[in-house]
């Protein structure tokens, strides 16, 4: 195993987030600043969208959503309007070839897009891989293919799940979500990536240039638990994100190892799970107890989780768009807000099915973690302005999306085995029309721009 990766932090400034890495801009040990170039990636947001359904295939959906919004005039009281992803830049080979993936706490695998060009005397072919975002596995003096009875091989795919190419590497298909998830196929890999001065031997998936689920799409970079996530490979202690919400996208942040720390002096913790029932189902994901969910001044409870302290499982997730409940625990909720703020008049054509119209007054939310950790929610977080009906929907059931953590910063300590949040908005002011409030100025030792579509969400089992 490599040394372990010093730390990493990314801010991140506009709308969409290609992270491009700068070379020459580097202290030794450290990352160097990134570089955004914006980019609009509709078939990946579908994508994520698709796999939210899949991936919540095994579980309760309630059959209604829930939803909770302001009217207020100031913009911490705002729903949210806009979706993307988080896609990061990474130079991979020697010499460096930038790859794009898209960040997933909740999948194992790193895998890129790749070509090869037979003839390295081909300029054309190895432009037009180029172009097309792939990683060019002919060009790097460093790439090596992983065969089918190599260690990696043996440890990563089950015995009856190992098949070999033509010339015996070790190929793949990776599935997100369920029985009926979308797929990437390809050939596990290994070779040089590069972070700042450090160089450390990575494992990671060559995607098949031809599949389906994801043409013309970039890689995803898998963070969970997983022996071959970045996480693991790179040996990271913690590692955080905030996304900050759409007026002030530039202030987002991701950080690594030991930049991963918070910002203010009042974080909030809880433990992750790592026994009980959703823990054995799913042991590579994050997960934590939820105990409740606070409306306005009205505490919530719920039940049923694998420890018997009165919470619920749920495990993170950046590509899983929305919050799901579990039934019981929905219907409190719902509930709840029928009673405060009236029967929902409409569905969105985004799948969001509890709608009100504009100018409805939503009471204060919260979601109470297991412990007594409590995060306190602004409309941006659960509530989410349809365009094509005007009307506003609540997030926190089936829905394309998912906001429930914008402008909260997520710690996740790894080797203290909990998760850390902190909020770096301002207590809402119902009274007066409420500013948007100025998050703190976080140093970092890398700059990123990204967008405000990649919340984390949190599925309920």
């Amino acid at each position: 195993m490599a040394d372990r990766i010093p730390a990493v932090a990314i801010a991140i400034p506009s709308l969409i987030i290609f992270l491009v890495l700068m070379p020459g801009i580097v202290t030794a040990g450290l990352v160097p600043r990134f570089k955004v170039s914006p980019k609009a990636n509709k078939q990946l947001r579908d994508f994520f969208k698709d796999r939210a359904w899949d991936t919540v295939g095994q579980a309760t959906i309630p059959g209604d959503g829930d939803g909770g919004g302001s009217n207020n005039d100031g913009q911490t009281r705002a729903p949210a309007t806009t979706f993307n992803t988080y896609v990061i830049s990474l130079y991979v080979g020697r010499p460096p070839q930038i790859v794009y993936g898209s960040l997933d706490v909740g999948s194992e695998l790193v895998w890129v897009p790749c070509s090869f060009c037979e003839d390295r005397t081909n300029t054309a072919c190895d432009q037009q891989a180029k172009q097309e975002g792939f990683y060019l596995m002919s060009s790097s003096e460093s790439f090596v293919g992983q065969t089918c009875g190599g260690t990696n091989c043996l440890n990563f795919l089950p015995n009856d799940a190992r098949r070999c190419d033509g010339i015996g590497r070790c190929a793949y298909v990776y599935t997100y979500g369920g029985a009926n998830g979308k797929k990437t196929s390809g050939t596990l890999s290994m070779d040089e990536f590069t972070f700042g001065s450090t160089k450390i031997n990575v494992s990671f998936g060559c995607g098949f240039p031809d599949q389906v689920d994801f043409r013309g799409q970039p890689g995803v970079i898998g963070l969970n638990r997983g022996r071959f996530s970045l996480v693991t490979q790179l040996q990271l202690g913690r590692f955080s994100y905030y996304f900050a919400p759409e007026d002030r996208a530039g202030d987002s942040v991701f950080r690594f190892a030991e930049d991963a720390v918070p910002q203010t002096s009042r974080p909030s913790y809880t433990r992750f799970l790592t026994t009980g029932a959703a823990a054995s189902r799913y042991p590579l994901l994050y997960i934590v107890g939820l105990a409740g969910v606070r409306v306005g001044g009205k505490s919530l409870s719920f039940s049923g989780g694998s420890d018997g302290d009165g919470s619920i499982d749920a495990f993170l997730s950046t590509s899983v768009p929305v919050t799901y409940l579990e039934k019981t625990a929905y219907g409190l909720l719902k509930q709840e807000l029928t009673n405060t703020v009236g029967f929902a008049i409409g569905s969105s054509v985004l799948g969001l099915d509890m709608c009100y119209t504009d100018g409805k007054v939503f009471p204060d939310m919260a979601l109470v973690f297991a412990g007594g950790a409590v995060m306190q929610l602004q409309p941006r977080n659960y509530l989410y302005r349809d365009a094509s009906t005007g009307l506003e929907c609540l997030t926190i059931l089936p829905s394309p999306d998912h906001l429930i953590q914008t402008g909260t910063h997520m710690i996740y300590d790894i080797e203290g085995s909990r998760l850390g949040f902190e909020s770096f908005d301002q207590p809402s002011n119902r009274a007066s029309s409420a500013s948007a409030a100025a998050s703190p100025q976080i140093p970092t030792a890398a700059a990123i721009a990204c967008s405000v579509w990649c919340v984390v969400a949190s599925m309920f089992l």
